[in-house]
């Protein structure tokens, strides 16, 4: 299973540097088919590996939009992929905040070892609602590239500018939370 997660990361910062290169080079329809196929292998070796159903949806939504791409020949439907998984996760920080489930906060406290003192774990937990907003303009940016007519610059956001993105804001969190010095316990 690590290796999966692994080749989960790779294929995301892969995934579309590669395929302008390849379309570039091929046909699009040709490229489209090999990535048809190597994902249905991949689906198949990740349902021996994995139990879980929620595993399988990222690598089984890439699957049916690249379906979709190859039956009507569509770009753009290709380039929504991106897209999809970024509406994905703000919807998934959205449903946090609204149920109040301090997504972040399990998070952190699922990897993060030290114990957080209460006034962080407090701050952490109010960090759904950020998270949501990041997560948001993150899901308008890749929106917006799918139509834009650089498939250079849709293909560097939506491999590593994102990563970009996100670091930055976690960057804005630390450097709010320590600016404002939210972590001091009061006596």
């Amino acid at each position: 299973m690590k290796y999966l997660s692994i080749l989960n990361t790779f294929i995301g910062i892969v995934f579309a540097p590669s395929f302008i290169f390849l379309i570039n080079n091929f046909k699009f329809l040709v490229v489209v088919h090999y990535y048809l196929v190597a994902v249905f292998i991949y689906l198949f070796v990740a349902m021996i590996f994995k139990k879980r159903a929620k595993d399988l949806l990222v690598p089984f939504l890439y699957f049916i939009l690249m379906l979709f791409a190859y039956l009507f020949d569509s770009f753009t439907s290709l380039k929504m992929i991106p897209a999809l998984l970024s509406g994905f996760f703000f919807i998934l920080f959205f449903n946090a905040y609204v149920k109040q489930q301090h997504l972040v906060l399990f998070f952190v406290q699922k990897f993060y070892r030290k114990k957080l003192r209460v006034a962080q774990e407090h701050f952490i937990a109010q960090s759904d609602g950020y998270w949501m907003g990041v997560t948001f303009v993150n899901f308008v940016i890749q929106f917006l590239f799918v139509f834009t007519h650089n498939d250079y610059v849709w293909a560097f956001y939506s491999s590593v500018g994102w990563y970009i993105f996100f670091t930055f804001a976690l960057l804005t969190q630390i450097f709010y939370e320590k600016f404002f010095n939210f972590t001091k316990e009061k006596l």
